[in-house]
């Protein structure tokens, strides 16, 4: 059981009721709708998301390459002293 005290045997049990957004455990039957049309502004803050999360990929490349030059530099001057 979880912390909630939903029992996990009865899940798929229970019957799916409103409307369903594909997911794990989705019947076949109702996962075949198309997701719907966005909207504009909808839209906007998808790019925007998008846009944010690949500056922060390139900004997480930037510093991972950044601390291994710097180890790697380190380690050059400690084999050279």
């Amino acid at each position: 059981m979880f912390g909630s005290g939903l029992d996990i045997s009865r899940l798929s049990q229970m019957e799916q009721t409103g409307q369903l957004i594909i997911g794990p455990g989705g019947k076949k039957a109702q996962i075949d709708k198309p997701l719907p049309k966005l909207t504009s502004s909808q839209e906007n803050a998808l790019k925007k998301a998008q846009k944010y999360a690949m500056e922060q990929n390139i900004k997480m490349v930037l510093v991972h390459q950044t601390i291994t030059h710097r180890q790697q530099v380190a380690i050059c001057v400690s084999v050279l002293i």
